[in-house]
C-alpha cells in the first residue's frame, strides 16, 4: 500500500485516480457515502486536530464533525494520500452507514 495510514479500498481509490484509471468522481462512486468528487472519512488522530482541520480547509475538504481525536470530514479523494500523511494522523478510513443485522430480521412463513 503506498499510503500506510489509509485502507486499502481507499488506497486503491486514489492509486486509480493517480494513474488515470478513473476521475476522482468516479472513484467516489466507488463508496458509501460521497459527493462529487469527495468522500466521506473519519480521520483518526492522536494529535494536532485544529491543524488538520485547517489543511482540510485549504484544500478541498468540508470538516463536519469535529472531536478530540478524530474529524468526520469529506475529503476530496486526491487528498486522501496529503492528509493521511498529516502529523498526528494515526489511519483514515471511510464511513460505512449502518446495515440492518440481517440475523435479526424476521423470517416470513413459506
Amino acid at each position: 500500500m503506498k499510503y500506510r495510514n489509509l485502507g486499502s479500498h481507499l488506497n486503491g481509490l486514489l492509486n486509480s485516480v493517480e494513474e488515470g484509471l478513473n476521475t476522482a468522481e468516479e472513484a467516489a462512486e466507488g463508496t458509501a457515502i460521497y459527493k462529487g468528487g469527495s468522500i466521506a472519512v473519519t480521520i483518526h488522530l492522536s494529535s494536532h486536530v485544529s491543524e488538520v482541520v485547517l489543511f482540510l480547509e485549504k484544500n478541498g475538504g468540508n470538516p463536519r464533525n469535529v472531536g478530540e481525536d478524530y474529524i468526520e470530514a469529506y475529503v476530496p479523494v486526491i487528498m486522501l494520500g496529503p492528509v493521511s500523511e498529516r502529523p498526528g494522523v494515526i489511519r483514515v478510513r471511510e464511513i460505512v452507514p449502518p446495515q440492518a443485522d440481517r440475523a435479526m430480521l424476521p423470517v416470513s412463513p413459506p
